[in-house]
């Protein structure tokens, strides 16, 4: 309907009038008033006999010879009229015809006799106005009911008394005055008018056609359409309207913008109104008011968060619905600055800095120094004081301030010192000697030594003192050397330093023993043999060549789904006769590892797969149950569990933090591994201290130094202990060292292996 009403509008809507123009130039009488409209007009007759031609009977003259005469032969037509052409239309109510009895000397019987009056619009429609009959005076003067007209003719039946055969008329007469006749009236539509609801169509004349189909007057128009109304009256103008219905709302406003990405510039909103709206108008912000807009497309610019409303109305009254869009993308506010901290506090050797960085912050970067700033991924191991500046940005493009932190507690240079022995002296008889120590540390002081004997086995780190005495020489005479190291609060140690002293042994009788000398003697235990009831060969090649062989003649009983649900059930069973801990035999790990090879083309069932594969590595752990560890590693990844694990002795136990990786070096958490193989672990805050128990080792670790004490011995590793979250972490050679047991790190499953 759209395209219809488009369509219409574009039709030149004037109100068509078929009217006869009414203008002097048609040749309308100058005269307007009433009188003889017919004098001097134009006339035609049925025929004349010359030189009484019909134009004598309208001028004005009533001479003899000024007159219209007609008198036809045997082949003319018996028809006599005359007929006047009035040039427009005039209104009439008298008609006047003069016979030949007014020339004085004619006689009254050659006046006409029978006579009509007819009217006509067109000239080719003619009505009959008034009859004169057996009329014997030379002048007939009627009067008669107004009549309008643009063509009257005078119809002569009779001729005059004498006969028939000859007419002769002096003047023709027909008083009246100029008539504008008007168009017909219709109302309930205009001209060009586009409606949205049913219309009645009413005109007070004539006929008329609706798109070509007589109507009456009265008649609904209820359907969708454009419409042609022509109404003719009886003077034959017409009125032409063109109007149109249209129900049907415009399509509504189309609402786009430039970006809906987060943007802290201005967002281009445009707004397209359909064709046919002939109202437009644009709200900015739900509470503003509607302007009225005159272009079809509105393109403006928006600087904050704001709702866009727009709506239209076609030519016949119908509105749109009211579109929205709410532009929520604007974003103008930096975000807050990021948060660093550090830790240790207290001086190390290195030390991690965590950023924490607002949720909205799209782009986390750091710099070091005056350095670049660079992309921020994970905690900053440091190994030099110096400044961490951060900022960060939004998806908008907003940048926060810049944050930052100033790390002075970093130490990596070793202490100096030096030993004197007993203030010099080259020898001593002496068990002990006193040690005069001195030594000195650019960084923040020296807190610790301790002393050796071969500079290979140290004892533990004591608090350093300038005097350490007594200090106990070892049993035996010759000389002594003694090694001392020192360590700064930081935790670096020094080089060894050391001092050498001869232990002599005084005896009257010039011979003697070493009353310190002692000797001692001790047993060891040797543990008996594992004792083991299944057949499993020690040799692990026979062992495995044996598995294998096993495995594939159970793959030949459960070839069938019957023969592997009954072979699963045995395993089942099985575990209930006997102890789970207890080692599979080489028949029983075969059967394992066939219905592992079929369950796993179930992935509905790698549960229970992964299961009978944990089982079969932990009874079997002391043989062959290792050399499966990739099988379960290869289950885990079928069944997409990447969760972290820990494999202590064959025995699987997750852990509730995801071993990380610093520096190309994998660090797992102390705490589950500790709790698994039952040590106990106490945290110092204020020095940020792990010390773990178990058995007779004592380990101690500080957070971010690269060095640890187990039983007073010093080790160095690759990357320092972090703690991260509450969790403590350390290098899985660490790990190996403080639970005296062999750590590995499986990136396939996620598994951490330790072994005792």
């Amino acid at each position: 309907m759209n395209r219809l009403r488009s369509s219409f509008l574009r039709i030149f809507t004037v109100l068509v009038l078929t009217i006869v123009a009414i203008t002097g130039g048609l040749g309308i009488d100058s005269v307007q008033a009433y009188g003889n409209v017919a004098l001097g007009k134009s006339v035609t007759a049925s025929g004349y006999v010359s030189p009484y031609e019909p134009s004598r009977v309208v001028d004005g003259n009533t001479s003899a010879t000024s007159r219209w005469y007609y008198a036809p032969g045997p082949e003319d037509s018996m028809d006599k009229w005359v007929q006047i052409d009035l040039g427009s239309f005039h209104r009439m109510d008298r008609w006047v015809v003069r016979g030949m009895g007014v020339v004085p000397g004619w006689e009254e019987d050659r006046n006409p006799r029978d006579l009509r009056l007819q009217r006509s619009l067109d000239g080719v429609s003619w009505i009959e106005v008034d009859r004169v009959a057996g009329s014997s005076t030379s002048v007939i003067d009627s009067q008669v009911s107004p009549f309008a007209a643009r063509y009257v003719r005078i119809v002569v039946d009779y001729g005059n008394q004498w006969n028939n055969q000859w007419t002769s008329l002096m003047e023709v007469e027909v008083y009246g005055e100029l008539f504008i006749p008007a168009p017909p009236q219709i109302t309930g539509v205009t001209n060009g008018a586009v409606y949205n609801t049913d219309r009645t169509l009413e005109f007070i004349e004539g006929t008329a056609t609706l798109n070509g189909t007589p109507i009456v007057n009265g008649t609904t128009v209820r359907e969708e359409g454009a419409y042609t109304l022509i109404v003719t009256n009886e003077f034959g103008y017409t009125t032409t309207v063109l109007f149109a219905i249209d129900k049907t709302p415009p399509d509504n406003p189309r609402i786009t913008v430039s970006s809906s990405d987060p943007t802290n510039e201005e967002v281009t909103v445009s707004v397209s109104y359909p064709d046919d709206a002939v109202e437009r108008w644009l709200k900015m912000g739900e509470f503003a008011d509607y302007t009225a807009v005159s272009e079809f497309t509105v393109t403006q610019a928006v600087y904050e968060n704001t709702t866009i409303l727009a709506k239209a109305r076609d030519e016949a009254g119908n509105w749109s619905q009211e579109v929205s869009y709410t532009v929520t993308n604007i974003d103008r506010l930096s975000p807050e600055p990021p948060v660093l901290t550090s830790s240790p506090l207290t001086p190390a050797q290195s030390v991690i800095v965590h950023i924490e960085f607002p949720e909205d912050t799209a782009q986390k970067e750091y710099k070091l120094n005056d350095g670049e700033y660079q992309s921020y991924t994970g905690p900053i191991i440091l190994e030099e004081n110096g400044k961490v500046t951060a900022r960060g940005q939004d998806e908008a493009g907003n940048w926060s301030g810049e944050a930052s932190i100033q790390i002075t507690n970093l130490d990596r240079l070793p202490p100096t010192g030096t030993i004197l022995i007993d203030g010099g002296n080259g020898w001593t008889y002496q068990s002990s000697v006193t040690l005069t120590l001195s030594a000195v540390d650019e960084g923040f002081g020296v807190t610790a030594m301790r002393a050796s004997e071969d500079g290979q086995t140290w004892g533990e780190w004591k608090t350093y003192n300038e005097t350490w005495s007594p200090f106990p020489l070892s049993s035996g005479t010759g000389m002594k050397t003694i090694y001392i190291q020192y360590r700064d609060e930081a935790g670096n140690a020094s080089e060894p330093v050391f001092a050498s002293i001869e232990r002599r042994v005084y005896s009257d009788s010039g011979s003697g023993s070493d009353s310190s000398s002692g000797s001692g003697s001790g047993s060891s235990v040797t543990p008996p043999a594992k004792v083991t009831a299944t057949p499993v060969p020690s040799n692990k090649e026979e062992a495995l060549r044996l598995v294998d062989a096993a495995k594939q003649e159970a793959l030949q009983t459960l070839s069938t789904q019957a023969g592997l649900e009954k072979a699963w059930k045995e395993i089942v069973d099985a575990r209930g006769e006997a102890s789970q801990k207890a080692p599979l035999s080489v028949e029983e790990i075969g059967t394992y590892l066939a219905v592992i090879e079929k369950l796993t083309e179930d992935k509905g069932r790698l549960k229970e797969t992964i299961a009978l594969a944990q089982e079969l590595i932990e009874r079997n752990y002391g043989d062959v149950g290792k050399e499966f560890i990739a099988l379960l590693a290869d289950l885990y990844e079928k069944a997409g569990d990447r969760s972290p694990k820990i494999l202590v002795d064959g025995r699987v136990v997750k852990m509730d933090r995801e071993p990380m990786s610093v520096n190309g070096r994998i660090l797992a958490p102390l705490r589950a591994l500790s709790e698994v193989l039952q040590a106990e672990v106490f945290w110092d805050q204020s020095s940020q201290t792990v010390t773990i128990y178990r058995d007779a080792a004592v380990v101690k670790v500080t957070i971010g130094r690269k060095t640890g004490i187990i039983n007073g011995r010093t080790f160095v590793f690759d990357v320092p202990a972090l703690l991260d979250h509450g969790r403590t972490f350390l290098p899985l050679r660490a790990i190996s060292e403080v639970l005296d047991a062999a750590v590995d790190y499986l990136e396939k499953g996620n598994i951490v292996i330790v072994e005792q």
